[in-house]
Formats: structure tokens, C-alpha cells, sequence
């Protein structure tokens, strides 16, 4: 499209001619392009999805790290009330 007053027509004809001669041509390079975005929106959306995925496995385990954790906080709580125990009752002996 061209806004000049005179030129418009010849102008607006003369790019209709240049694409259809170059369609030959410019059909093949611009197909590479579009395959080449489309691969590379599939690659980024399977790395995100990837990254989701692992993030949400890194929840999980960080969520069961805490749960043992506590669990050996109370195992160690409970082994240090057996071993204060543990003296009195060997001196009652």
C-alpha cells in the first residue's frame, strides 16, 4: 500500500509482479522459518512443562525432607529422655 499521489498504482503493480515472480523463490525460505519458530515454541513449551514438572517434584521432596526431619527431631528427643532414664534407673538397682 502507497500513499504518494502519482506513484501509488505503479508501485502497488510493480510488488504484485516481484512477489509473483519471486514466489519460486521466497516459498521455500519462508516455509524453513515458519518450521523453524514452530519447532522452537514446541522445545520452549516442553522445557517449561519439563521445569514445572521438576519443580513440582522438588516441592514434594523438600516437603518429605521435613517430614523425616521431624521425625528424627522426635526420635532424638525420645532416645535423650531413655538415656536420662536409662542412669536412675541402674542406680535403684
Amino acid at each position: 500500500h502507497s500513499t504518494r499521489p502519482v506513484l501509488s498504482r505503479p508501485i502497488i503493480v510493480f510488488q504484485q509482479i516481484v512477489r509473483r515472480l519471486t514466489w519460486w523463490y521466497l516459498e521455500p525460505i519462508l516455509q524453513q522459518i515458519r518450521d523453524f519458530h514452530l519447532h522452537t515454541a514446541q522445545s520452549v513449551t516442553g522445557l517449561f512443562r519439563r521445569q514445572q514438572a521438576q519443580a513440582n517434584e522438588l516441592a514434594e521432596m523438600t516437603e518429605r525432607l521435613t517430614r523425616l526431619e521431624h521425625i528424627v527431631h522426635d526420635l532424638s528427643q525420645r532416645l535423650t529422655e531413655l538415656e536420662g532414664a536409662s542412669p536412675s534407673n541402674e542406680e535403684e538397682r
